[in-house]
C-alpha cells in the first residue's frame, strides 16, 4: 500500500466517492494494522454489519480508520483489546486507553 502522504496526494487530484462495503474496507485496514497490535500485545477485533455499505471517497475513509485505530493501539496499555464496531448508521474504534482530561 502507498504511503498516507503519497494516497492524500493522489486524493486532492482526483477525489472519487462510490459506494463502499465498509466491512470489506475495515477489515482491510485491520489487516494492515495486525503487525502492530501483535508487536504492543494488543488484539483488535471487528464487530460488523455484514450489510453496511456506505458512500464514500474509499481512500480518506481507510486513511481516517487507520489513524483512529493506530492512535488506540498506542495509547492502550498492553493485552488489551481495540474494537471496530460497524453500526447500522455509523462506525466506532473502542479501546481500554486512558481518557484525555477535559481542558479546565
Amino acid at each position: 500500500m502507498q504511503p498516507t502522504r503519497e494516497r492524500l496526494q493522489a486524493l486532492k487530484l482526483n477525489p472519487v466517492c462510490h459506494r463502499v462495503q465498509l466491512t470489506e474496507l475495515v477489515r482491510e485496514e485491520l489487516a494492515e494494522l495486525a503487525p502492530l497490535a501483535m508487536e504492543k500485545g494488543e488484539e483488535l477485533v471487528l464487530e460488523d454489519n455484514e450489510d453496511c455499505w456506505v458512500e464514500t471517497e474509499p481512500i480518506a475513509l481507510a486513511i481516517a480508520l487507520q489513524h483512529l485505530v493506530t492512535n488506540a493501539l498506542n495509547f492502550s496499555p498492553p493485552g488489551s483489546e481495540v474494537k471496530v464496531v460497524i453500526g447500522t448508521h455509523c462506525l466506532s474504534v473502542q479501546d481500554q486507553g486512558r481518557a484525555l482530561k477535559k481542558p479546565k
